[in-house]
């Protein structure tokens, strides 16, 4: 019962980011369902802060990861790569999926 209860409040969370990216509404529907998730004491704040603790490293890779990814795509770092892709495959389509994925 408690286990399924924790597994509907982390979907109600990752549908409340999928629906709401930027929007602090995402941030409160999650808030809200670990607070619901509390409230029935499915979870305490030990057990919370320790997977905040161990969740914190990945997170912040992801973080910066996407901040690089972001910064390429604004300064054309991305096209020029792409386009130095194709060129090394001679625009044929096996040979860019070798490149890209190999």
């Amino acid at each position: 019962m408690l286990i399924t209860l924790l597994g509907r409040a982390a979907i109600i969370a990752v549908v409340a980011f999928a629906r709401w990216p930027r929007s602090p509404r995402s941030a409160a529907v999650s808030l809200a369902s670990g607070g619901v998730a509390l409230a029935v004491r499915a979870t305490s704040l030990r057990d919370l802060g320790h997977v905040a603790s161990t969740l914190a490293p990945a997170v912040g890779v992801l973080v910066a990861g996407l901040t690089l990814v972001a910064a390429a795509g604004r300064c054309g770092l991305a096209e020029w790569a792409a386009d130095g892709l194709v060129r090394a495959a001679r625009s044929r389509g096996r040979a860019l999926y070798g490149l890209v994925c190999g």
